[in-house]
Order: C-alpha cells, then sequence, then structure tokens
C-alpha cells in the first residue's frame, strides 16, 4: 500500500488502474518461484492481491 497511497484517487483513473495492476503482477512474478507456481498461479495471485488493495482503497 506505500506505494499505491500517494497516487491520488487511482481506483477513478483507467491509466492508473492499469499501471497498479502491472506493479502488483510483476512484484508477484518476481517474489514467486516457477516451480512450484505456474503462471495461471502468479496470474490468479496478482488478481487476488489487486482486487484486495483496490477494495481497500474504495473504503478510505
Amino acid at each position: 500500500m506505500a506505494v499505491i497511497a500517494p497516487l491520488d484517487r487511482w481506483t477513478e483513473k483507467e491509466q492508473t488502474q492499469a499501471e497498479v495492476e502491472t506493479f502488483i503482477m510483476d512484484q508477484v512474478y518476481l517474489s514467486l518461484p516457477e516451480p512450484p507456481y505456474t503462471p495461471q498461479d502468479k496470474a490468479d495471485v496478482a488478481q487476488l492481491v489487486y482486487q484486495h488493495i483496490r477494495q481497500k482503497s474504495l473504503r478510505a
């Protein structure tokens, strides 16, 4: 959240949403080893993380 927090109303802007989603995907792909995680596993985790952060941001 510390990286995303400074982004003003990022959930309202499509370009910024895409940047946040790309950042999360990059971090997940770099952090999870292959194997045991498949590319699909990583994509699923990245999507779950993105949705969680988006929901937290919308509630703030």
